[in-house]
Protein backbone atom coordinates (compact mmCIF):
# COMPACT_ATOMS: atom_id res chain seq x y z
CA UNK A 1 0.00 0.00 0.00
CA UNK A 2 1.57 3.18 -1.24
CA UNK A 3 2.19 5.60 1.66
CA UNK A 4 -0.17 8.70 0.95
CA UNK A 5 1.67 11.45 3.15
CA UNK A 6 4.90 10.76 1.13
CA UNK A 7 2.96 10.73 -2.50
CA UNK A 8 1.53 13.88 -1.14
CA UNK A 9 4.89 15.31 -0.66
CA UNK A 10 5.95 14.63 -4.05
CA UNK A 11 3.48 15.74 -6.08
CA UNK A 12 4.08 18.95 -3.79
CA UNK A 13 6.91 18.56 -5.74
CA UNK A 14 6.10 18.93 -9.41
CA UNK A 15 6.29 22.36 -10.55
CA UNK A 16 3.97 24.01 -13.14
CA UNK A 17 5.17 26.39 -15.86
CA UNK A 18 2.33 27.92 -17.31
CA UNK A 19 2.15 28.66 -21.50
CA UNK A 20 5.59 27.25 -21.87
CA UNK A 21 7.04 26.06 -24.89
CA UNK A 22 3.86 27.72 -25.94
CA UNK A 23 0.74 29.93 -24.71
CA UNK A 24 -2.14 27.24 -23.19
CA UNK A 25 0.71 24.22 -22.20
CA UNK A 26 0.97 23.35 -18.74
CA UNK A 27 4.50 22.19 -18.63
CA UNK A 28 5.78 19.52 -15.35
CA UNK A 29 8.84 20.39 -14.04
CA UNK A 30 9.72 17.16 -12.37
CA UNK A 31 13.11 18.06 -11.72
CA UNK A 32 12.53 18.53 -8.21
CA UNK A 33 11.10 15.17 -7.76
CA UNK A 34 14.27 13.27 -9.15
CA UNK A 35 16.52 15.10 -6.72
CA UNK A 36 14.73 14.35 -3.70
CA UNK A 37 15.25 10.62 -3.21
CA UNK A 38 12.80 9.79 -0.62
CA UNK A 39 9.89 11.22 -3.09
CA UNK A 40 11.21 9.89 -6.23
CA UNK A 41 11.30 6.51 -3.78
CA UNK A 42 7.55 6.80 -2.65
CA UNK A 43 6.51 7.44 -6.87
CA UNK A 44 8.66 4.35 -8.07
CA UNK A 45 7.68 2.25 -5.58
CA UNK A 46 3.92 3.11 -6.13
CA UNK A 47 4.25 2.76 -9.99
CA UNK A 48 5.72 -1.07 -9.35
CA UNK A 49 4.18 -2.06 -6.13
CA UNK A 50 0.86 -2.97 -8.18
CA UNK A 51 2.90 -5.28 -10.74
CA UNK A 52 5.37 -7.00 -9.13
CA UNK A 53 5.22 -10.31 -7.24
CA UNK A 54 6.85 -13.80 -5.64
CA UNK A 55 5.32 -17.23 -5.86
CA UNK A 56 7.08 -20.40 -4.20
CA UNK A 57 6.96 -23.56 -6.47
CA UNK A 58 6.90 -26.80 -4.33
CA UNK A 59 7.85 -29.55 -6.52
CA UNK A 60 6.08 -32.88 -5.65
CA UNK A 61 8.06 -36.15 -6.77
CA UNK A 62 9.45 -36.51 -10.08
CA UNK A 63 7.59 -39.74 -11.51
CA UNK A 64 4.28 -38.79 -11.76
CA UNK A 65 3.37 -41.66 -14.34
CA UNK A 66 1.44 -43.60 -11.75
CA UNK A 67 -0.64 -40.80 -11.27
CA UNK A 68 -0.72 -38.52 -8.05
CA UNK A 69 -3.29 -40.43 -5.96
CA UNK A 70 -1.03 -43.37 -6.43
CA UNK A 71 2.32 -40.88 -5.58
CA UNK A 72 0.53 -39.86 -2.73
CA UNK A 73 -0.53 -42.90 -1.21
CA UNK A 74 2.73 -44.72 -1.37
CA UNK A 75 4.15 -41.71 0.47
CA UNK A 76 6.45 -40.32 -2.72
CA UNK A 77 4.91 -36.68 -2.63
CA UNK A 78 7.20 -34.31 -1.45
CA UNK A 79 9.28 -31.74 -2.16
CA UNK A 80 11.99 -32.80 -4.59
CA UNK A 81 12.90 -28.99 -4.42
CA UNK A 82 11.40 -25.68 -3.75
CA UNK A 83 11.78 -22.86 -6.23
CA UNK A 84 10.69 -19.17 -6.57
CA UNK A 85 9.37 -17.38 -9.28
CA UNK A 86 9.94 -13.73 -9.58
CA UNK A 87 7.66 -12.01 -12.01
CA UNK A 88 8.17 -8.17 -13.32
CA UNK A 89 5.33 -5.84 -15.24
CA UNK A 90 4.66 -2.45 -16.49
CA UNK A 91 1.54 -1.53 -17.48
CA UNK A 92 0.94 2.16 -19.65
CA UNK A 93 -2.83 3.34 -19.91
CA UNK A 94 -4.15 5.94 -21.84
CA UNK A 95 -7.22 8.58 -21.53
CA UNK A 96 -8.74 7.09 -24.17
CA UNK A 97 -8.45 3.47 -21.93
CA UNK A 98 -6.09 1.72 -24.23
CA UNK A 99 -3.53 -0.08 -22.22
CA UNK A 100 -0.14 -1.95 -23.03
CA UNK A 101 1.12 -4.71 -20.52
CA UNK A 102 4.74 -5.73 -20.56
CA UNK A 103 6.18 -8.58 -18.07
CA UNK A 104 8.96 -11.10 -17.54
CA UNK A 105 9.52 -13.59 -15.22
CA UNK A 106 12.31 -15.88 -13.91
CA UNK A 107 11.34 -19.44 -12.45
CA UNK A 108 13.94 -21.14 -10.92
CA UNK A 109 14.80 -19.25 -7.63
CA UNK A 110 17.01 -20.76 -5.44
CA UNK A 111 16.93 -24.44 -7.66
CA UNK A 112 20.62 -25.51 -9.37
CA UNK A 113 18.80 -27.54 -12.06
CA UNK A 114 15.88 -25.68 -13.07
CA UNK A 115 15.73 -22.52 -14.66
CA UNK A 116 13.28 -20.51 -17.11
CA UNK A 117 12.70 -17.72 -18.51
CA UNK A 118 9.90 -16.00 -20.07
CA UNK A 119 7.94 -12.63 -21.59
CA UNK A 120 4.68 -11.37 -22.43
CA UNK A 121 3.20 -8.22 -23.92
CA UNK A 122 -0.22 -7.35 -24.20
CA UNK A 123 -2.69 -4.38 -25.46
CA UNK A 124 -5.99 -3.90 -24.75
CA UNK A 125 -7.99 -1.70 -26.85
CA UNK A 126 -11.45 -0.77 -25.90
CA UNK A 127 -14.06 -1.11 -28.57
CA UNK A 128 -16.17 1.99 -28.32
Amino acid sequence: MPDTAALDRAESLIRTIPDYPSPGIQFRDITPLLADAAALHAVTRALIEPFAGAEVIWNFSDDLSTGLNAVIDDGLAGPTGVRGRLELGLRSTTASGTSLDFSGSYDGVGSSDYGAWTGRASARIPLQ
